[in-house]
């Protein structure tokens, strides 16, 4: 496989120098944000969020006591305030994870111990009647879809230390484990490729153990690169710029971490460690890599 590419929609910013990282990723946290979600009218928290790749909408789990277990889609204006675009449900439990093709075409979501498979349509509007649900040994909680897109290689976990990564057969409808990853010593919170080379792919997984871990494999072999263990708590989320240089992590400990990673994304440095961001679930690049999607317990803020 070969690198990923971003797509004609994807300009990210490629010209980030290390040492304007930190300022530039801070003054993102401290920004008023351009728009905010005030619990977006729901009852509960929100569990989990994903960008759509056109940059145009998101996708939010949750579970609130009027809607119960609902998928829920908002669209962006230029003024990145949103409407309500579609509710899905049928979810028998708390929508724990979302993914999105780079294609912007599937979706695939998680609650419990079952995947469910999606349609998304050119102005993302998900079909309401996924295409198949899949059943898994355990409940996940993490899910990520490989960014080249051509296989669609999943990588997926929760009440379990390993990682694994399964591919999604042409008919959407079965998955076949294509290796795990294994490691960590508890629950595994956030996953996300990093890239795709003559090496091997590269993955970051981030877990109730404290830890980040880099990985990378050929599908026949794993090896652990590197075990980032600077937070003090469960590591709840993980995201990647789309530049693939630039990875933050946030705790349960308050903190928000802004990684440099290697050319080869096999080690990764950390350029600052932000305090005080309690609470927060979800950090989520848009394709430009210029805006940022947080989300607490509280709130959804739009970031520029």
């Amino acid at each position: 496989m070969s690198r990923p590419n971003q797509g004609p929609e994807n300009h990210a910013d490629e010209n980030l120098e290390y040492g304007d990282l930190f300022e530039w990723f801070k003054s993102l946290l401290d920004a008023s944000p351009i728009f905010r979600y005030a619990s977006l009218g729901l009852n509960t928290p929100i569990q989990k969020m994903v960008m759509h790749p056109s940059g145009k909408s998101f996708f939010m789990g949750c579970y609130d006591t009027e809607e119960k277990y609902s998928l829920i889609s908002y669209r962006f204006d230029q003024n990145h305030s949103s409407v309500c675009h579609t509710i899905l449900h049928g979810h028998l439990d708390s929508v724990n994870a979302i993914a999105v093709s780079p294609e912007g075409n599937i979706m695939v979501s998680a609650c419990s111990r079952s995947l469910y498979i999606w349609r998304v349509s050119e102005n993302s509007a998900v079909q309401s009647v996924p295409i198949a649900r899949i059943h898994c040994k355990y409940t996940v909680l993490c899910l990520a879809i490989h960014p080249s897109g051509k296989n669609l290689i999943l990588a997926h976990s929760g009440l379990c230390n390993d990682v694994t990564l399964c591919q999604l057969d042409e008919s959407l409808t079965t998955t076949a484990i294509v290796i795990k990853l294994s490691g960590h010593t508890s629950y595994v919170h956030g996953v996300v490729f990093l890239s795709d080379d003559s090496d091997g792919i590269k993955i970051a997984s981030a877990s109730a153990d404290k830890t980040i871990r880099l990985w990378s494999t050929n599908f026949e072999s794993v090896t652990c690169c590197m075990i980032l263990n600077v937070h003090k708590e469960i590591v709840r989320t993980i995201s990647i710029h789309p530049n693939r240089r630039i990875m933050v992590s946030a705790s349960m400990d308050g903190t928000t971490i802004v990684w440099w990673l290697s050319d080869d994304n096999s080690s990764a440095t950390p350029i600052q460690i932000l305090q005080g961001q309690i609470g927060i679930t979800n950090v989520v690049f848009d394709p430009s890599g210029r805006n940022l999607l947080v989300s607490s317990t509280e709130n959804i803020q739009v970031l520029q």
